[in-house]
């Protein structure tokens, strides 16, 4: 027995000394102190690992926003895939070499997720025997990301299948118990779940602000992003929203807006055909072009119609007036802005309309005021 504790005291005493060694090599090493600005050179020119040619890079995190009904766990699947085989995304987008890939979605089941993978595959000319050991779906549990437990859960799974990007959809699920709307809570679950998946790269989707989800006539934002810190936290970006109310039919009209930290951004329209699963992608400008100048035209139309209103409002107001009246008389008589009923009162001074009058006002004082001219 004292041969045990014999036995027992070296191993605490050697456990004692590598720790001690291990502070001393820790105390001994600079943080937080970054690089020498020289040793930035040899980053400069450094071209991204791409997930996906010029829209993810695969050391940033992604944020995948999109409003309700714009295909997002759609889009994703079919990302999943292309990943997985090295096949382009949507039919366009270039995915350069193989990558295993996990896709956690909460908004489907196994049954929804075969039938989307069994379509993007067909599209591809692609079968099951394509995805093999390459492609994972987890479709019932869902992890949470600031659970210490869950991560080392993820983590050792990502080792064991040799995972290389994880998808996460949609990651409200994954932030049970946090206030969404303090920044640093938020980004402290997704730094934490990043790093717990290194090397993996990570893909999380999440939703826009109704408010968002209800303009047609753009894209969203990342302020529109529900609650906080997502922005913040993700270097790359996929931002998916509809040019039409969805009409049930299975067809999908749609903008994007994409950026990220290696300077990737555009905007592009993607008409997709969910039946068959073919994408249609173009350009955004020519669309948004379109939207600029019809938002212009009813501009023009809506300042056209209130200056149209002021005139007929001041003509009326004038009608049985026998005595001049003042600019600020007709201003409030309007009904449209100081502004506006001032063009109007130009206006119809040049049209010899109206003209200009003295009158005599309260105090007996002359002033110039407006009526309308005899002749009219």
């Amino acid at each position: 027995q004292s041969g045990n504790q014999g036995v027992a005291l070296m191993n605490l005493m050697n456990g004692v000394k590598i720790q001690l060694h291990a502070a001393d090599v820790a105390a001994d090493r600079p943080t937080f102190c970054g690089i020498d600005a020289t040793d930035l050179f040899q980053h400069q020119h450094a071209e991204p690992d791409w997930l996906v040619e010029g829209i993810f890079s695969a050391d940033q995190p992604t944020v995948f926003g999109a409003a309700s009904k714009a295909t997002k766990t759609t889009q994703l699947i079919d990302l999943a895939v292309g990943l997985a085989t090295s096949t382009s995304w949507l039919g366009h987008f270039t995915i350069p070499k193989v990558r295993k890939t996990l896709l956690i979605t909460g908004e489907s089941n196994y049954r929804a997720c075969g039938k989307r993978v069994q379509r993007a595959l067909t599209a591809r000319e692609l079968d099951w025997s394509d995805v093999a050991g390459k492609l994972r779906i987890e479709a019932v549990d869902f992890p949470t990301l600031q659970d210490t437990e869950h991560r080392e859960q993820i983590k050792k799974g990502v080792e064991e299948h040799g995972i290389e990007v994880v998808i996460i959809d949609p990651l409200y699920r994954g932030l049970a118990g946090l206030d969404t709307h303090r920044m640093a809570e938020v980004g402290s679950a997704i730094v934490s779940f990043t790093e717990a998946i290194r090397p993996a790269s990570l893909i999380i989707s999440h939703h826009v602000t109704k408010t968002s989800a209800r303009d047609l006539s753009r894209p969203p934002s990342l302020e529109d992003l529900s609650g906080a810190g997502l922005a913040e936290s993700c270097g790359n970006w996929w931002l998916l929203g509809r040019n039409e109310q969805y009409k049930f039919n299975r067809m999908h009209d749609l903008i994007v807006q994409y950026g990220g930290r290696d300077e990737q951004a555009g905007l592009k329209r993607i008409v997709f055909n969910e039946a068959d699963w073919k994408f249609e992608v173009t350009h955004g400008e020519e669309l948004k072009q379109n939207r600029d100048a019809e938002a212009e035209k009813r501009r023009i139309q809506k300042e056209d119609a209130k200056f149209n209103d002021a005139v007929s409002a001041i003509k009326r107001c004038l009608a049985n007036e026998t005595v001049p009246r003042p600019k600020s008389w007709l201003e409030t008589r309007s009904g449209q802005s100081q502004s506006v009923t001032r063009k109007a009162v130009a206006h119809l001074l040049t049209e010899k309309i109206l003209e200009e009058s003295d009158y005599k006002d309260s105090r007996n004082v002359t002033q110039s005021g407006l009526i309308l001219c005899q002749s009219r």
